[in-house]
């Protein structure tokens, strides 16, 4: 699903149940499937409400991918930003402030970028089996996710290994046709050289249609994204994705 909605109940509520029957792909897991509705609901009216103070005039943007194994979601906002914060739900003593909370605790991951004016997370509703796998510069964990993607863990170079020629030998060994998007976990990556960046580049021109998700990065990493002008929305790649660690 893709969407850029105005900023109206309307419209919201409409794209809550566009989401809800995305999700009847999934097979079983009922109450996973409606804790990850709830997610859903929860981040976009906080884009609505809380990053677009319900102005009509300001977008929120909405994609997802969903099959029978797998969901993930981006939603953005048009606000001034913030710095999300994760609080323990049981700390929470008013009647606001509990969503991000929610929203971690039902999902495999969440992640922000753009100065908190997108969220990311997905979930798994089944457990993949990981592999792990290496070539002459790096080692890492490779599982499928869903039908339709990969997730790569703990990519770390070997000693004398370079960076730029193990990410094109990574890229050499997927069956790319077959995917509609890569999460790369930066975890274990301090900074990515021009070398580096010229790698993910030709990727991203060659596959179009994939999307490239890099989470984890450093800021390093979010900062040299910025300065080849990869990182704010409108860019040059609209199937790159760059989410910082998480802090909290």
């Amino acid at each position: 699903m893709q969407r850029i909605l105005p900023s109206t109940t309307e419209q919201i509520e409409a794209c809550f149940d566009l989401f809800d029957e995305e999700l009847t792909q999934i097979q079983g897991q009922e109450t996973e499937r409606e804790l990850f509705l709830l997610n859903f609901v929860e981040a976009l009216t906080n884009a609505a409400e809380h990053g677009n103070r319900w102005s009509a005039n300001k977008r929120v943007y909405v994609e997802t991918f969903t099959d029978s194994h797998f969901s993930i979601v981006f939603i953005r906002d048009e606000g001034s930003g913030y710095r999300p914060k994760f609080v323990k739900l049981e700390e929470v003593s008013h009647n606001r402030g509990r969503g991000l909370g929610m929203i971690r605790a039902h999902s495999d991951a969440v992640y922000f970028s753009h100065q908190g004016r997108e969220i990311v997370f997905w979930k798994r509703f089944t457990k993949e089996v990981s592999m792990y796998r290496e070539n002459d510069n790096a080692s890492y964990e490779y599982s499928l996710i869903g039908d339709q993607g990969i997730l790569i863990n703990k990519f770390t170079i070997k000693q004398n290994g370079l960076l730029n020629h193990a990410l094109t030998e990574f890229f050499a060994e997927q069956k790319l046709p077959d995917v509609n998007f890569i999460l790369f976990d930066c975890s274990k990556v301090r900074v990515l050289s021009s070398l580096s960046w010229g790698v993910i580049i030709e990727f991203l021109q060659s596959y179009s249609k994939i999307y490239l998700i890099l989470f984890n990065a450093s800021m390093a990493v979010v900062q040299t994204a910025k300065t080849l002008g990869l990182y704010e929305p409108g860019g040059p790649y609209r199937n790159l994705k760059i989410l910082e660690r998480a802090t909290a």
